[in-house]
């Protein structure tokens, strides 16, 4: 697989996520490095910084070309689904959530990668100090949603696929109750128990009726076969003599 080209910071230009329906709004993680300071990372590019109160313009620093081109990896990833964001850089610190791009997009098989990005909704382990997810809102100005087990495991968990489109098409529509609603949901999805698949009890045996009779003609049977075989008499026969005519 090839690496995306590095993310870059973008600049006042890059003007703010539109507050209207029809921004591309899919699936990543950021990573805290500072676990004293709320600001997100990008997980490859670590040294890509998302600052609050500013959406982040992607530039490829390896060609020098507008960010994304289609004949390139570069631009702000995301994905369609959580079980595609990828497991590098997961740990304590990893947040997963929805990110809208907007400018131009790039569509791709399992998501896009977009010119302009700012996150929309974010979720957490329970690892991650209150503190911490209060600057985070305070900064990002999104709601921080706490999972009930660290991001590596929730987006691995079964189930959760229908709880995740839910809450990429709310974001997708403008309004933030739908998408706190749908949000909340995703989290007591990743929360709820999994089901094991039940399986079929084989058919039970039909017992057979005991009876008197039924019990004589067992010992019967049982005799006539432990009795010793009896040797059959031989058979004598007479030749008969034919006198030539």
């Amino acid at each position: 697989m090839t690496a995306p080209a590095p993310e870059s910071h973008g600049d006042p230009e890059a003007g703010t996520a539109p507050d209207v329906a029809g921004v591309v709004v899919g699936w990543r993680t950021w990573q805290i490095r500072d676990p004293d300071r709320a600001l997100l990372r990008s997980p490859l590019q670590v040294s890509t910084e998302w600052h609050g109160g500013a959406p982040l313009a992607a530039a490829c620093e390896l060609r020098g070309h507008p960010a994304p081109d289609p004949d390139c990896t570069c631009g702000i990833y995301a994905a369609r689904d959580p079980a595609d964001v990828g497991g590098v850089g997961f740990g304590r610190v990893t947040l997963l959530g929805c990110v809208a791009l907007w400018g131009t997009v790039v569509e791709g098989e399992r998501g896009w990668r977009g010119g302009v990005g700012q996150p929309v909704v974010l979720f957490c382990g329970p690892a991650l100090r209150p503190e911490i997810r209060a600057e985070l809102t305070a900064s990002y100005g999104v709601p921080v949603h706490v999972l009930p087990q660290p991001v590596a495991l929730t987006v691995e968990r079964p189930g959760i696929d229908r709880a995740a489109e839910r809450v990429r098409s709310a974001a997708e529509e403008p309004g933030a109750r739908l998408l706190d609603r749908a949000a909340r949901a995703f989290v007591d999805a990743a929360g709820a128990p999994v089901r094991e698949p039940v399986r079929a009890a084989p058919p039970a045996r039909r017992r057979r009726r005991f009876t008197v009779g039924s019990a004589v003609l067992a010992v019967v049977g049982a005799s006539v076969l432990l009795l010793p075989p009896v040797a059959a008499a031989p058979v004598v026969t007479t030749p008969q003599v034919v006198s030539p005519p």
